[in-house]
């Protein structure tokens, strides 16, 4: 059994701090008499709780097994794995299995809900309602008017970084994409795995802040480019914070519309999100531009840049 005790980040009454066990092999058992605080997460090996004890949060089993014959204060989710619930297992909340099995016995109490579901996605969208048609072009117009917003004042506080990112997403995508998907691919398996470790949870929220930050930005240097090019071709003679954020608004409602087609539309997404990250990192989100480097070797062999 390896469990894994993370503290610190929340206070229930009876310790005062957050507790939590992950177990990912072997048995891990709480015996007669005994009281388990915290969430326990099983991802792999087997949780027992022994008839008499008492377990105070919820359960997930991820993988693995959890064999219940005592009390859980709180919900047992199981998506992927199974779940055994004897004659003498008490639950106070909800019960739901997504892609696991849940072997139950008639004596046993479940005071909440029981949801079984085929596929674990649902269990995620459980809970949301779906918005009316409304509701969403509101939404959608809303977050335009947001980003056209945050694109006129950059422009107008910080025109010269946003330049800077601009020129290096319009002029360099091909390198500017490389960067952010190595950025986006490094970071993304990093923030889970600082999720999975519980007490990383502060530092991952941080590190997605930033991913998000660095989207925005990358974004509203996208939509400056492309509200400049759209002014010059059409001879108009908008100021630059205007153009940044009509260009930013035709790029997220055209993202949003094109996001409505499946696959392709992520596929369009997803290449936008990434070559507008990789201009930020690769101009330090405008405190440089970027310059590509030159081949050529001078007289003394050395390989070397000019600009």
């Amino acid at each position: 059994m390896l469990g894994v005790l993370v503290t610190g980040c929340s206070t229930p009454a009876q310790t005062g701090r957050y507790s939590a066990t992950l177990i990912t092999q072997q048995h891990h058992v709480v015996e007669d008499g005994q009281v388990l605080v915290g969430d326990t997460v099983v991802a792999g090996g087997t949780v027992v709780l022994e008839e008499g004890a008492e377990h105070r949060g919820t359960v997930t089993v991820l993988a693995g097994e959890a064999r219940i014959s005592g009390r859980v204060a709180g919900d047992l989710t199981v998506l992927g794995g199974t779940a055994t619930l004897t004659g003498t297992a008490e639950l106070t909340g909800d019960v739901v299995s997504a892609g696991g099995s849940i072997d139950r016995d008639p004596g046993a109490v479940v005071r909440g809900t029981t949801t079984e579901e085929p596929n674990p996605a649902t269990v995620l969208e459980r809970g949301r309602e779906p918005r009316a048609a409304g509701e969403r072009a509101l939404w959608s117009l809303l977050g335009v008017a947001v980003m056209a917003g945050l694109a006129w004042l950059a422009a107008r506080l910080v025109p010269r970084p946003l330049h800077r990112t601009s020129a290096a997403a319009t002029g360099f995508p091909v390198v500017s994409g490389a960067l952010g998907t190595l950025v986006l691919i490094t970071a993304l398996p990093l923030v889970a795995s600082m999720i999975f470790t519980l007490f990383l949870i502060p530092v991952a929220g941080i590190v997605l802040l930033g991913l998000g930050a660095a989207t925005v930005y990358g974004l509203l240097a996208v939509g400056r480019a492309l509200g400049v090019r759209a002014a010059r071709r059409l001879g108009r003679t908008w100021s630059t914070p205007v153009a940044a954020a009509l260009g930013t608004a035709v790029l997220v409602a055209a993202l949003q519309l094109i996001g409505l087609v499946p696959f392709a539309g992520a596929a369009v997404t997803g290449i936008v999100v990434v070559v507008a990250v990789g201009a930020g990192f690769l101009t330090g989100f405008g405190l440089r531009p970027y310059t590509p480097p030159d081949d050529g070797i001078d007289d003394g062999g050395a390989l070397h840049a000019e600009g």
